[in-house]
């Protein structure tokens, strides 16, 4: 588990230098795209261009009401047929605890891979405190 998480870790950083080395080229590319559809299809063709994906919405700050609290959020997205097979969704609020919802796709990825990838992020978030 630890090797998976040095390559989460690595891949990521080298994703994130990327997109600020390039910025919106991969926004001019989207909009050259004429045929969604037969994008898609092709799309499934072919090997996956990434193994996983996280999308971290982040910390989300709502204005507060005395009528209104918000404790939880929870944010998801289903599982990717043309992309990763596996995905992490990320929200967290101001007092609310951090949420990670987590989606893979059955067939590619074991339960039992993704049950050990939960148990090792849970351990390793709630190490961070102590």
């Amino acid at each position: 588990m630890v090797k998976v998480a040095q390559q989460f870790h690595s891949e990521i950083s080298d994703e994130l230098a990327r997109v600020l080395v390039q910025g919106p080229k991969a926004l001019v590319e989207l909009a050259q795209i004429s045929d969604f559809d037969a994008f898609c299809e092709e799309g499934m063709k072919g090997e996956r261009g990434y193994t996983y994906e996280v999308s971290n919405v982040g910390l989300v700050k709502i204005p507060e009401r005395p009528e209104v609290k918000l404790e939880k959020l929870v944010f998801t997205q289903c599982a990717m047929v043309a992309g990763p097979a596996f995905g992490c969704s990320v929200i967290s609020t101001t007092d609310g605890p951090l949420v990670l919802s987590l989606t893979w796709q059955e067939g590619v990825l074991e339960e039992e891979f993704v049950r050990g990838m939960k148990a090792f992020l849970e351990a390793r978030l709630l190490g961070f405190g102590a």
